[in-house]
């Protein structure tokens, strides 16, 4: 009788219990046996159960039961950089005859991010397009704030490369707001007439002058552009003005960000 075999990657599911409530981080396992794989185990979110799906199939093929596969919204997140993980460990068990692989591990702890400003958080943004947003509307993304002008030549720049990692990465987990820091009527003509001239697939808008100087708290710059990396309130990133160097880390902290927080 052949003993089945075991993979553990990060940390196998860890139960925690406490006087209230019990939870489960998240975890994926795998009975294989005569080229069929039944998938059981908890995710926290359906994106994340589709991309579990999306990659056993693409790995192993179209044989499997992903029926005990379930969402439960409480549990844990897994850790960063898992995706590449799970991918490489499909591939490892793909000649498998038999066997158990189980993927479990722990959500990250959010308080290594501090919490935005509540001037930011609180804030509604008027759009372009007449309604009012805040970050608040978008719960489990990472919202992008974006300060610039229409005047402002590095700002156009890095509105065209917030763009192209917006197209790039193209992920409904990723929101932008990108924030006009002047409101006068010409200002607010001037941006509509720059909205029309491109293709921007992200929101436009403007905000008060206490947010704008929020923004230079943090930053500790007196200028645009700006950019605010955030997820459920906490702020993941701030960067300022452009160039390859920021840019390359701008992308980078996104793809981070969506990682880590399981988008």
């Amino acid at each position: 009788m052949k003993s089945c075999k075991i993979l553990l990657f990060a940390i196998f599911l860890l139960f925690c219990q406490t006087a209230f409530a019990q939870t489960v981080n998240s975890s994926v396992t795998i009975k294989i046996g005569s080229g069929n794989y039944v998938v059981s185990g908890v995710v926290s979110n359906e994106f994340v159960k589709n991309t579990v799906i999306e990659k056993i199939k693409t790995r192993l093929g179209a044989n499997a039961d992903f029926s005990r596969l379930t969402v439960q919204s409480s549990a844990g997140y897994f850790e960063a950089g898992w995706q590449a993980e799970l991918d490489a460990a499909l591939l490892k068990i793909k000649s498998w005859k038999s066997g158990v692989f189980i993927f479990g591990n722990r959500k990250l702890p959010t308080t290594n991010y501090p919490p935005l400003p509540a001037e930011i958080a609180d804030a509604r943004f008027l759009l372009t397009g007449g309604q009012t947003v805040s970050v608040k509307d978008y719960p489990n993304k990472v919202v992008i704030l974006f300060l610039f002008a229409t005047w402002c030549k590095p700002c156009i720049e890095q509105a065209e490369v917030l763009s192209r990692i917006y197209s790039k990465i193209n992920s409904p987990s990723i929101e932008i707001i990108a924030i006009d820091v002047e409101d006068a009527p010409q200002d607010k003509a001037d941006l509509r007439k720059f909205l029309a001239r491109n293709n921007f697939k992200y929101k436009f808008g403007w905000t008060s002058e206490n947010v704008v100087q929020s923004f230079i708290k943090i930053t500790r710059l007196n200028g645009i552009p700006q950019v605010l990396l955030t997820v459920n309130g906490r702020l993941h990133g701030v960067f300022s003005g452009g160039g390859q160097v920021v840019n390359r880390k701008l992308e980078e902290t996104i793809l981070k960000a969506l990682d880590e927080n399981n988008l």
